[in-house]
Parts: C-alpha cells; sequence; structure tokens
C-alpha cells in the first residue's frame, strides 16, 4: 500500500508531467495559469485527470501557505528574523494574536482559518470548485495565486 507521501510525490511528477505535454516548453505563466484554471473546470465536469491537476495545484498552494505562515508566527514569536523586535512590533503582535498564539491557527495572520473539521480533500474539492467559477479580473492582471487567495479568505475567515 503506497504512502501518502509517496501518493503526493506521484500526482506532483504527474502534474509536472501532464503540463510539459499540454503546454509547450517555454510556455508564459498566462498560459500556466490558464491551464490550472481549465483544469479546475473540466474536473468539475467530471475529468478525473484534469481534476487531479487542479488538486494538485491547491494542495501545494495550501501546502506552501501553512509552511510559510507557520515559519512566519514562530519566528516573530521566538524574537527570530535578524533584529530584536520593537516595541510597536511587541504590541501589534500581542494585541493581533495575543500572547496565547497555540489557540489560534499559524494563518490567522494571513487572514483565513482553515476548519479542523473539514476533510483536507473536502477543501480541495470545494476550493476547486470555487476557482473553476471564478471570475478573473483582467484588467487587473489577476493571477491564479490571487484568486485562490481570495476565495479561501472568504470563505475561511477567522
Amino acid at each position: 500500500m503506497p504512502s501518502l507521501r509517496g501518493l503526493n510525490a506521484a500526482l506532483l511528477i504527474a502534474f509536472g508531467g501532464a503540463m510539459s505535454v499540454l503546454l509547450p516548453q517555454g510556455a508564459s505563466a498566462q498560459e500556466h495559469q490558464a491551464e490550472v484554471v481549465r483544469s479546475c473546470v473540466a474536473g468539475q465536469d467530471g475529468d478525473a485527470v484534469a481534476m487531479a491537476l487542479c488538486s494538485s495545484y491547491i494542495e501545494g498552494f495550501l501546502d506552501g501557505a501553512l509552511v510559510t505562515d507557520t515559519a512566519i508566527v514562530n519566528n516573530i514569536s521566538s524574537g527570530k528574523g535578524g533584529a530584536e523586535a520593537s516595541d510597536f512590533m511587541t504590541r501589534a503582535y500581542q494585541t493581533r494574536v495575543g500572547s496565547s498564539r497555540g489557540v489560534l491557527p499559524a494563518t490567522y495572520l494571513a487572514e483565513f482559518c482553515l476548519p479542523a473539521d473539514l476533510p483536507r480533500s473536502s477543501l480541495v474539492e470545494r476550493l476547486a470548485k470555487l476557482l473553476a467559477s471564478h471570475r478573473f479580473d483582467t484588467a487587473k492582471r489577476e493571477t491564479v495565486a490571487d484568486a485562490l487567495y481570495d476565495e479561501i479568505k472568504r470563505s475561511f475567515p477567522c
């Protein structure tokens, strides 16, 4: 029975391989982003391969957010970061997060809180559906990452 880590690695390899087949070498960032959105849309229509591509993007986004946000909160609370925290920074952190940061999720400072009782697969499905139906603001050159982040903040506020 394959491990979850092995399965994630296989999905990432499949995602990269599928993207390289779908897009020519040297494709622009906009073309890659458009393919992610197309995958999310096709995934909603039952295309399992497309849904795997869409889900892989969302999983990577969530993992990146959780890792970096956790590191930021830990660095702030431990005083790391190269310089001593100013009185203002200390007061702002205590006002915003409080002294018992263990109660708050790491993503609190990023303005979203993922529900602990929602399985990750359900979360990814929900975000894929939101991303598939998102109306991109082409005038602002909104990226897929921007859209996903906005959808997460709107759907899962703290």
